[in-house]
C-alpha cells in the first residue's frame, strides 16, 4: 500500500485525495466486502476500476465478465459515486494459471470486454505497450508503464477538476 502512496505522490499531484483499494491477484467476483465497504467510508466522487486482466480465462465468457463488471460499477453508483471510470484492460504475455489461455484469445477477450463497458462507461485508455512497458513476468507494469498508467488516470481527474 504505502508503494501506492509514494505513486499518488510522485505522479497523480493533483487537487484531490487519491486512496488505492486494491489487492493483486483480485477477480471482480472476489473483491472482498470489507474493502468496499472502507472504500465507500470514504463516500468517493469519483472511482477508477482497473479490472479484467485476471478474470479471463481460456473458458470465460466476457460478455459475462463485463457483466459482472458492470454490476460492481452499479453498485457503486447507487452508493453515491458520482462517475465510474475504467482502465482499459491491457495486454499480458504470460498465463501461468491457464496454460491453455493464449495471447490471441486472451486479447480477443479483453477487446471484446473493452468495448462493451466503453458502451455504458468511460473507459481510459492506456498508452502502454507490449512488451516494453511490462516488468519481466509479462503481466504487470514496470516503473515506466506504472508512470504511463498514472498519467492517463491523472488526465482524467484534471478534465473533471475543470
Amino acid at each position: 500500500m504505502l508503494k501506492n502512496k509514494l505513486y499518488t505522490f510522485m505522479y497523480f499531484q493533483v487537487p484531490a485525495e487519491v486512496d488505492f483499494f486494491g489487492v493483486g491477484g483480485m477477480k471482480v467476483d472476489s473483491y472482498p466486502e470489507n474493502l468496499f465497504k472502507k472504500m465507500m467510508e470514504g463516500r468517493p466522487d469519483y472511482v477508477f476500476l482497473t479490472i479484467g486482466g485476471n478474470d479471463i480465462t481460456s473458458q470465460t465468457s466476457p460478455k459475462k465478465i463485463a457483466e459482472k463488471l458492470q454490476a460492481l460499477a452499479d453498485r457503486m453508483l447507487k452508493d453515491g459515486v458520482k462517475k465510474v471510470f475504467f482502465t482499459e484492460i491491457t495486454e499480458r504475455g504470460k498465463f501461468r494459471k491457464d496454460r491453455r489461455l493464449t495471447k490471441k484469445s486472451f486479447n480477443a477477450q479483453r477487446s471484446k470486454i473493452n468495448d462493451t463497458l466503453k458502451r455504458q462507461f468511460d473507459v481510459v485508455p492506456m498508452d502502454v505497450r507490449f512488451p516494453r512497458h511490462y516488468s519481466s513476468d509479462e503481466v504487470h507494469l514496470n516503473e515506466e508503464g506504472n508512470r504511463k498508467y498514472f498519467f492517463a488516470v491523472r488526465g482524467v481527474v484534471f478534465a473533471l477538476r475543470a
